[in-house]
Formats: structure tokens, sequence, C-alpha cells
């Protein structure tokens, strides 16, 4: 998926600013921009982050993310 996918998707599942879902699971909103962009590709955030996108949204990681599921 694109950036611009993820975010619609994960505003449109939550109901709320990627800002607001970012604040409320404790992440910065850089963080979850630099995940979701792909900037941030390696550490324990990164995979926090991949994981609560993936279940607040109710879908797969390596459908979200499918070049990361290939390369780890």
């Amino acid at each position: 998926m694109t950036k611009v996918q993820i975010i619609g998707l994960l505003m449109y599942r939550t109901n709320m600013r990627v800002e607001q879902w970012a604040k409320k699971k404790g992440f910065t909103m850089s963080t979850v921009y630099r995940v979701i962009s792909g900037q941030l590709t390696k550490g324990t955030s990164t995979e926090r982050v991949r994981t609560e996108i993936s279940a607040d949204v109710r879908k797969d990681e390596a459908e979200i993310w499918p070049n990361t599921a290939i390369t780890q």
C-alpha cells in the first residue's frame, strides 16, 4: 500500500487523525509518519507501530507493507 492509502485507511478505521492516533498509542507523530513513509525500517518502535496500525485497520502486516515482508 502507498503511504497515502495507509494514512487514509488508518483515519477511516479509527475515526482519528494520525496525530491523535499516535498520541493515544504513545508514539510520536514523527515516528509514525517515518514508519508509514518507509524512512524508519528497523527497530522495536517500528515493529510496534506496524503491529498497532495493522491491528487497528484490521489488515495483515504483509498486506500493508509487502516489501518489508519479503526482505525479512
